[in-house]
């Protein structure tokens, strides 16, 4: 993302699509979000470890003024993702596609295992490129051992 990024960062001074839509969004949904989602995600489970201590103090669980509503925001958002993805399989089945809808199953692994890997990748590249260390594909040591299938 962030090589497609500087490679077409000129796009934005010559006021093409890339450069005013692609871009921006590419900056704010593909990085900064991403930085501080787990900022989020640490305030979650603080307002939830909280809200259980003090149910078990015998006090409210939750101030009214706030905190319900970021607990609201926390299940609001992962049902609007189910909806969105209904919606994207029965819109592929009415346009002649064939998705099933028993692939809305992976959604929860999603959210809880690429989210914590989206969030790995974006910290190591932006250290990277803060650093100046450039993103190396492995080197594979060639030692001639590999035999070829015969063709009969």
């Amino acid at each position: 993302m962030m090589q497609m990024g500087w490679k077409h960062r000129a796009s934005f001074s010559e006021k093409r699509s890339i450069g005013l839509v692609s871009l921006p969004d590419l900056q704010i949904f593909g990085i900064l979000f991403a930085l501080f989602a787990p900022i989020a995600d640490l305030v979650l489970i603080t307002t939830v470890g909280v809200a259980i201590s003090e149910s078990l103090a015998g006090r409210p669980a939750l101030d009214p003024n706030g905190q319900y509503v970021l607990l609201a925001g926390y299940i609001i958002l992962p049902l609007m993702d189910v909806l969105l993805a209904v919606t994207a399989v029965r819109l592929e089945r009415r346009n002649g596609g064939s998705e099933s809808y028993l692939l809305l199953w992976v959604l929860p692994f999603q959210r809880i295992i690429h989210r914590p890997l989206l969030y790995f990748t974006v910290y190591r590249s932006v250290l990277r490129a803060l650093t100046g260390r450039l993103a190396k594909w492995g080197t594979l040591k060639r030692m001639g051992t590999v035999k070829l299938a015969r063709w009969t």
